[in-house]
């Protein structure tokens, strides 16, 4: 016997009935209901059955999955015999607990959808997110927001959309992609709003690294009055510097001068 279950967890009734004289016969069919008190309406109802020998109505084959964490009750309705009345047994309380609130597992990927935890600036990246319980696959909805730290202090800097996880409770948050602003130290957590059987959460702090690019390659040169590259001209003629900057990552900007 159990007074309390787990969302998800099927269940079934047992009835015994039994009485000053012989062992009771006839009908007995239960009731449940979404409430403590047994107060209608029904949730749900079992078919009539016969009474064992024993007195006994072993229901497992009308089993009954509660379809949200809460309370709950039975009650069951005994239809007499020759020797006994009519009468509705008590109410019996019976409590549904949420499951374990669900796993959340957040990465960062990149473009080619690589786990990364860390990368240069002006790289841009993409959430991941991977639901999981100790029940059914998780459904509602999450979104990821992003931090200027490494310990998820608000105020976030950005945040995902909210978005429903696949049929096996991921989401990729590739239509939401993020260019850290510069380097330093960011983090990031999913919001993880719960359904029917998991209590909504929010996932571990995920801390992500952006490193600064390399150095800039700087590339000098002279040039003479015709643009070609000189190392050496006799004196008296006019040369003037070129300069070429390059990098790992985009076209560098900013400014340069020549001593």
């Amino acid at each position: 016997m159990v007074t309390s279950a787990v969302a998800g967890i099927t269940v079934h009734p047992f009835v015994q009935v039994s009485g000053s004289g012989p062992t009771p016969t006839g009908l007995a069919f239960v009731t449940w209901y979404a409430n403590s008190s047994c107060a209608l309406p029904a949730a749900a109802a079992t078919a009539d059955h016969a009474l064992s020998a024993a007195g006994t109505v072993d229901f497992d084959g009308n089993t009954f999955t509660p379809p949200a964490p809460g309370a709950y009750s039975l009650n069951t309705y005994y239809s007499g015999d020759a020797h006994y009345a009519q009468t509705f047994g008590p109410c019996e309380p019976f409590t549904v607990d949420p499951l374990s609130p669900a796993s959340v597992l957040t990465q960062v990927h990149d473009a080619s959808h690589t786990v990364v935890t860390s990368a240069v600036a002006g790289t841009t990246v993409h959430p991941f997110v991977q639901l999981s319980g100790s029940g059914p696959t998780p459904t509602g909805l999450a979104f990821v927001t992003w931090y200027a730290n490494s310990n998820c202090a608000l105020p976030g800097i950005a945040a995902t959309a909210d978005h429903a996880p696949s049929a096996t409770g991921t989401v990729d948050f590739d239509g939401n992609t993020f260019t850290p602003p510069a380097p330093g130290a960011y983090s990031l957590n999913t919001y993880y709003t719960g359904d029917a059987h998991y209590a909504q959460t929010f996932g571990p702090c995920e801390p992500f690294t952006v490193d600064p690019l390399s150095p800039a390659s700087v590339l000098t040169q002279v040039h003479d009055a015709a643009h070609t590259v000189v190392t050496s001209a006799v004196a008296g003629i006019t040369v003037h510097p070129f300069v070429q900057v390059s990098g790992s990552g985009p076209t560098p900007t900013g400014l340069a001068y020549v001593t």
